[in-house]
């Protein structure tokens, strides 16, 4: 959220119209209000302060003592940029029964939202900010300064988060982590099913398997003796030819 231009009358000690144009103060770049105590400087935080949230940091909700008693009334506009350029119109008027209040929210000059509390839940959908997060990281008050220091971490990224819109980013990574997350959870499951079911069946297979090894080792077993008995029966089988050629070549030479 970026400041642009901000009018008041009414407000704290000033009756009549002030406004400051952010934009021209920097042009030159950072730029500080000065002033002695008592000058205005923290009527400017509580204008903005009310323009965006309808109450001041310092004297919180429901209270109206920023309205000046001189006018009885309390009027403040504010231009700001978040992408887009809005402006915020809020008045306070002191009545016999109490304080009427008006709040009117534009876009490029178009009313987006009218009365305090669609304004108010608007400026959150647009900023993402609240009262105490803009006391704590926009807006300290005099006082409060250690507030911000003082938080949790959690509650520090939190209000970083908002001031420089990083929830978009930070959600998407959320989601998508807590995508990897259960994806991941789902294949080790997968993975763990079927470990368990090879467990299961591990023992069972590696009993046939041995039976099948025995079966084959006896069957090589069983070749092997068919095979010595097959060589000694062709020994037999050459002595017996051999024989049989000497014989008859003994009766050829008696004949």
């Amino acid at each position: 959220m970026k400041p642009m231009k901000l009018r008041f009358s009414g407000l704290n000690c000033f009756d009549s119209e002030q406004i400051v144009d952010f934009e021209e103060l920097s042009k030159n770049g950072v730029f500080g209000i000065f002033g002695p105590t008592g000058s205005g400087k923290t009527t400017i935080l509580d204008a903005i302060s009310i323009a965006l949230f309808g109450e001041t940091a310092r004297l919180g909700g429901n209270n109206f003592e920023f309205i000046n008693a001189k006018t009885g009334q309390t009027e403040v506009e504010l231009t700001f940029e978040s992408n887009k350029t809005y402006t915020v119109v809020r008045s306070y008027k002191i009545k016999k029964n109490g304080i009427e209040s008006s709040a009117t929210l534009f876009l490029n000059n178009k009313k987006i939202a009218e009365g305090p509390r669609n304004v108010k839940a608007k400026l959150y959908d647009i900023i993402g900010m609240t009262i105490s997060d803009y006391s704590k990281c926009i807006a300290l008050p005099q006082g409060q300064f250690s507030a911000f220091l003082k938080s949790n971490a959690a509650e520090r990224t939190n209000l970083i988060g908002k001031l420089f819109s990083l929830e978009p980013y930070g959600d998407e990574l959320l989601r998508k982590a807590k995508n990897k997350k259960i994806t991941y959870a789902q294949n080790c499951e997968q993975l763990q099913n079927q470990i368990d079911a090879l467990g299961e069946n591990l023992s069972e297979q590696i009993v046939e398997t041995e039976k099948e090894i025995g079966n084959i080792s006896n069957f090589i077993n069983e070749i092997s003796k068919q095979i010595q008995l097959l060589e000694e029966q062709i020994v037999v089988e050459q002595k017996n030819q051999e024989q049989s050629k000497h014989i008859a070549e003994l009766k050829k030479k008696q004949a």
